[in-house]
């Protein structure tokens, strides 16, 4: 009886958890409040919930805008950097479940109702892995040389259209503003703590479920 609040309870926990970390996404462009900071992401968490595609994910961006401080697209990296950063734990959660799990003997050729081998799944799992790892290093290249991009979008584009290189560049410098926690260990180490929490808390929510 007890396992359903017990689950209740941790999940509220990781979602104020995965709440709470987007403080240190934010802090180094603009000081929010901890209070708007989980208020918008309790706004984004039902968002997530109602729209369908995973529409949602435009909301938090556009909650946290700030005019001249703060802005849509810089919000749209911290958004990326957070999903990547999310693919690659998460891929990592998986493979150390599947070193720690007992197989079993024959595997099955299906899960569940799909016709998918469980063979296949620590191969996408290793896969999934090296994706979100190249992802990871991609925008940490993106942001140490963000001139660069800028000036390679712009002129590039301005083949086509000047004022459209420029419009599309300076997107693209504020995207990779949206990165700036990533050099910073004060932002990024509470982050990345929070982030192996908000993980932990999902697991053990599961299992205790389970």
């Amino acid at each position: 009886w007890w396992a359903v609040p017990a689950y209740t309870a941790l999940y509220a926990l990781l979602l104020l958890v995965r709440a709470v970390r987007f403080h240190w996404l934010v802090a180094p462009l603009y000081r929010m409040r901890l209070g708007e900071v989980v208020g918008i992401n309790w706004v984004f968490f039902g968002a997530l919930l109602l729209l369908p595609f995973r529409m949602g994910e435009a909301v938090r961006p556009a909650l946290a805008r700030r005019e001249g401080k703060l802005s849509l697209w810089q919000g749209f990296g911290m958004v990326g950097a957070e999903r990547v950063i999310d693919g690659f734990v998460s891929s990592a959660v998986l493979l150390a479940a599947l070193v720690l799990a007992r197989p079993r003997t024959p595997l099955p050729d299906h899960i569940g109702a799909l016709p998918v081998p469980v063979a296949l799944v620590p191969r996408l799992a290793y896969g999934m892995l090296a994706v979100f790892g190249a992802a990871f290093v991609a925008i940490a290249l993106f942001y140490g040389w963000r001139g660069l991009a800028r000036r390679l979008t712009e002129r590039s584009l301005g083949l086509v259209s000047r004022r459209l290189g420029i419009w599309v560049a300076d997107r693209v410098e504020h995207v990779a503003e949206g990165l700036r926690f990533l050099p910073r260990w004060r932002y990024a180490f509470p982050f990345l703590a929070a982030t192996l929490a908000f993980w932990a808390l999902n697991v053990l929510s599961l299992w205790i479920l389970m």
